[in-house]
């Protein structure tokens, strides 16, 4: 059965001017049949017509003892006289629909108070975490415990030591052999108290060794060696491509004994002379010494040996006699030892009006053979002297 409405008004009494009357015993005609009837009757007394109460702000329904409305929480002022009675509301035609679907979308279309104050906080409230979680995060990598400081060192990655982005290049492979620049060895002739020196240089090489007591070394340097006898260094340069090899020799002197070298009375025996005498002349920078003199009557042989500790003594030495004797110097040439000179004297005994003496330097040996007055005699015994210098 359909019902009526019956609107609240806010309004003052207009009899009293005292306010809102809160009271259950006020009446009021009913719309359909005008019957008088109570403000707390939920159906019309004498036509039974159904009454509900609504708020006039939303539509609400509301309940007769309530003071303010549930739906919008406005304050309801019943104010009903026995002057003011509520308005007639017309029955509604047959085919109009409920007005309660009406009432109830426009309470939802309505924000209720403190609905949009509480987004606002939502967002607020929200944004103020985001905060001070990000604060927390920087503040906590900042101090000496930081989450890197956190991560055992075995497994953090290894800092980079990489300063550019750019990939390597893969390594250039050779096209060719290696090539041997140079490879020389210095004095070429050493005595067993010399050393000599080693010297290389090679290009596009992958590994570089020299035999002996050597072994692996740079492609370019040098070496120090003291071999006790004749010596072939070869030196090995090798690549992925392939290997070349370059050998020196170095010859060991072993002349030691200047006594071994010097003439004996075995070699002079035909000649007629004796031995006289025997010294030790006293050279620095030398291994050994030995001098020895034969006489015949005023006629002398005198035969010096001086074995000295480098080839390169023995040429400076050789070279200073010879400056110091310029004067008597035969322009005569001899071939005998490495290099050698002839020394013409006046005789100095009866009978005899020249004298001769040759000096010559073989290896680190110096012999001196003179004062004869037979050149061909004195070149032969240096030639016996010279046959004993390794």
């Amino acid at each position: 059965m359909p019902f009526w409405i019956l609107g609240l008004y806010s309004v003052y009494n207009v009899t009293d001017g005292k306010g809102m009357v809160n009271s259950s015993n006020e009446s009021f005609q009913c719309p359909y049949c005008g019957a008088e009837n109570t403000r707390d009757c939920q159906f019309c007394v004498t036509c039974g017509q159904r009454f509900e109460y609504r708020c006039p702000e939303c539509g609400t329904p509301v309940a007769t003892s309530a003071n303010e409305c549930p739906g919008c929480y406005c304050g309801l002022h019943w104010a009903i006289s026995g002057t003011d009675t509520p308005p007639a509301y017309p029955p509604p035609e047959p085919d109009q629909p409920d007005d309660r679907a009406r009432i109830k979308e426009s309470v939802k279309s309505k924000p209720r108070k403190g609905q949009a104050g509480l987004w606002i906080m939502f967002f607020v409230s929200t944004l103020l975490v985001a905060i001070l979680i990000i604060a927390g995060l920087y503040l906590f990598n900042a101090l000496p415990w930081g989450l890197d400081k956190l991560i055992p060192e075995e497994v953090q990655p290894p800092p980079s030591t990489s300063t550019s982005q750019d990939p390597v290049p893969p390594p250039v492979l050779p096209v060719s052999e290696p090539e041997i620049i140079s490879f020389n060895v210095s004095p070429a002739i050493v005595t067993t108290a010399q050393a000599a020196v080693l010297s290389w240089e090679v290009e596009e090489a992958d590994t570089v060794t020299i035999d002996g007591d050597v072994g692996q070394v740079e492609a370019t340097g040098t070496v120090t060696v003291s071999p006790a006898e004749d010596t072939v260094y070869t030196l090995t340069a090798e690549n992925v491509v392939g290997k070349v090899s370059r050998t020196v020799q170095l010859d060991v002197i072993e002349n030691s004994d200047a006594k071994a070298i010097a003439l004996t009375d075995d070699d002079i025996e035909e000649t007629g002379f004796t031995y006289k005498g025997r010294i030790a002349p006293s050279i620095s920078n030398t291994i050994s010494t030995h001098e020895v003199e034969y006489a015949r009557g005023e006629e002398l042989i005198d035969n010096q040996v001086l074995i000295f500790e480098t080839v390169q003594q023995a040429e400076q030495y050789f070279l200073n006699v010879k400056n110091n004797n310029r004067m008597d110097v035969r322009d005569q040439p001899v071939s005998i030892g490495t290099r050698a000179f002839i020394l013409e004297h006046i005789g100095d005994y009866e009978g005899v009006d020249t004298v001769y003496t040759i000096k010559f330097q073989k290896n680190n040996v110096f012999v001196s053979m003179g004062r004869l007055d037979d050149f061909e005699k004195l070149e032969q015994l240096a030639r016996v002297v010279e046959s004993r210098i390794d």
